[in-house]
Order: structure tokens, then sequence, then C-alpha cells
């Protein structure tokens, strides 16, 4: 349960007052993005995509009021289904060599315009595929080399907020096959930003991880109802989200903006202190071996959590 204080919000709802989720405000402590945000400059705008699933003005209103802010504006309009195709994840060995070098082509062209895509790693941990391919299998786009793939922790708050331990999302202990996805992939070749990161010649996946966990999870306000929700569906806005907040103090400072984030993960990787090292814990979900933490960067949870604090001092200054 959520053991983290203060805990703080605008509504009561059985998911809060049974611990089963953090706060927004809690986890901004945790990560530094309170600093981050105390820092920065100039307003992120979030762009919200509405795809056919649905969703109602009342429910962004509710959640604003549970945790403090104001709802943000959303504009609907009519998709072409061109984010659909790139955002759909699908099997790494599904996709064909066509498939991948024209989405991976549009995905390059839009980090030299200064877009960062997030792609969230999956749920099913190194076997995507589960059992109809033999070994670890990743999903598509997560495997890109041109998106950060965000895998997923299982993170615990004591007093003041503060992280007192945080592992790889693993839930196949309490009965559930879910975990961060991560392994190597087995089509795309080791991008250079990951040189010297991993020996191996294939794109290693996750990039980065944040809480994942189901219990405690993310509060998601729904048909007027706050549920708990998990995965790596609910760390991946997260780094999408602080990310936007430093590309916003950029654009301000007038500097370009991130783009593909990964040059600037690994580089600053070296840097004490800016990324939380997840260092115990498996994704294995199927028993083929990987992958387990270790000190530095493995496939259990990439280089682990952004520290938001620390991360955007070391971005690479233009020129």
């Amino acid at each position: 349960p959520n053991g983290g204080t203060p805990l703080t919000a605008g509504c009561t709802a059985a998911p809060l007052q049974q611990g089963q989720v953090y706060t927004e405000q809690q986890i901004q402590t945790a990560y530094g993005i309170d600093t981050l945000r105390a820092h920065a400059s100039g307003a992120p705008v979030i762009t919200v995509l509405d795809l056919g699933g649905g969703w109602l003005p009342s429910d962004l209103k509710l959640a604003g009021k549970c945790f403090g802010y104001s709802p943000p504006q959303v504009d609907q309009m009519q998709g072409d289904g061109v984010v659909t195709a790139i955002g759909n994840a699908i099997e790494e060995n599904a996709a064909t060599p066509a498939f991948t070098s024209v989405v991976d082509a549009v995905l390059a062209m839009a980090a030299l315009t200064g877009v960062s895509s997030f792609v969230a790693a999956g749920d099913s941990g190194s076997t995507t595929c589960g059992t109809s391919v033999s070994g670890t299998s990743l999903s598509y786009p997560a495997a890109s080399p041109f998106v950060t793939a965000v895998g997923g922790s299982r993170l615990t708050l004591g007093k003041g907020n503060t992280r007192v331990s945080e592992t790889v999302w693993n839930d196949s202990v309490y009965g559930q096959s879910a975990a961060g996805g991560g392994a190597l992939s087995r089509v795309e070749p080791r991008p250079a930003y990951q040189d010297g990161v991993t020996p191996q010649n294939h794109r290693a996946v996750p990039d980065v991880s944040a809480l994942a966990d189901i219990v405690p999870g993310w509060p998601d306000v729904t048909d007027a109802a706050l549920q708990v929700v998990g995965g790596t569906s609910g760390s991946t806005p997260l780094i999408a989200a602080a990310t936007a907040q430093v590309d916003s103090s950029e654009g301000t400072a007038g500097r370009p903006r991130v783009g593909l984030a990964n040059g600037w993960f690994y580089k600053a990787a070296a840097q004490p202190g800016a990324f939380f090292d997840i260092r115990t814990g498996s994704n294995d979900l199927a028993g083929v071996g990987c992958c387990q933490a270790t000190v530095g960067y493995d496939c259990a949870s990439g280089l682990g959590v952004p520290n938001w604090a620390i991360l955007p001092a070391a971005l690479p200054q233009p020129g």
C-alpha cells in the first residue's frame, strides 16, 4: 500500500483511502519533478489525440479537483490513422522490414524536427510474444532506435514522499503475468547512443523506467470514478510530460527542442545522481533467463528512473 506522506487530495475515493494509488504530487516529489517545475520556464503544451476511445470533460474536471490542477484544454479533431499506425504496438517478429523501415523513417524525421517520441515497452516482460517465439521477444515500435522505450518499476515511498526502494516491476509473485517489457531486439541494430552501454550488437530495450506497478499504482478517473491503473502505459506519459517541461524551458531560452531524448539520457547517465539506478528484480515471466536488474544499464529497467532534479542540467548545449 501507499506508505508515502503527506498524501493530499481534494476528493474521497476508495483507492485513495485504501492506499492503492499514489497521487501525482507524491510521484513528482519522489522523482524530482517538483524541482524541475520550480526552475522551469514557459508552459508545456500537451496535445491529446482522441482516436475514438471516448472521454468525458467531467472526468478531466474531477481529476483536476482531486489532485489540484486545472483541467487541460482538449481540442478534438478527426485523425487520419497515421498516429494509430505509429502508436499501436505489434510483436517485433510480426513487423515486416518494409513496415519498420517506413515507421523508423517517420520517427527519425519527427526527431529532427524536435519531436520526442516515447513508447511503452509493454507489460509482458522479456517475452512479448509469449511461447510463440523461443526465448526473449519485444514489441514494436518500442524496439525502434528512434524512440525512447519506457519500462516499469515498483516504487515504495516513505515520509516526505522520499524513495525508500525501487525494483523492477514484476507482478508474477502476486499471481499476475505482468512485468515491464525489456530484452534485446532481434531486428534493430545497436544504435550509437548505446555504444559502450551494452556489448551486444542489437538494440536494447528499455531506455528508462518509472512507476508501473498496479498497487500502489496510478489514479485514473473514468466514468466519474477514480480507479487504479498500472503498466508501462502509466510510466510512459510521466517521462513524456517531464521531458515536455524541459522542452518548454529550452524554447523559452531560445534553444532548440530536445527531439530524440536518448542521446541526452545515455550521456547524462555518467553523471552521478542523474538517474535512480534500479538494481534488484527481474522482468522474466517465462523462465527464459532474462532480464535481471544490475548496477548501471540493464534490459530489465534501462538506465533506471530519471532524476528530474538533476537531469536537465546535463542536457547538451546546442552547437
